[in-house]
């Protein structure tokens, strides 16, 4: 798997980027992708989901943003 790329799409009810709970979720993901290969590794978040209706959509509308940057940098 050298030479290949990964996205990570996670989603949380609350804020846990650099947390413990991160470590063992999205942390545990990049262990497995560098184990097999894969070191060039996208994280896209959309956090704080439980926290109400506004933050939920911003945070949504946040990673569909970032997800959509990552295809027109692999379409350029």
């Amino acid at each position: 798997m050298t030479g290949k790329k990964a996205v990570i799409v996670a989603s949380s009810g609350g804020s846990y980027a650099d947390s413990p709970v991160d470590t063992m979720h999205v942390g545990y993901l990049r262990q497995v992708l560098a184990f097999i290969g894969v070191t060039e590794i996208e994280v896209v978040r959309a956090s704080d989901l439980a926290i109400g209706a506004e933050v939920r959509a911003h945070s949504i509308a946040k990673a569909k943003g970032q997800i959509r940057e990552l295809f027109d940098r692999q379409a350029a």
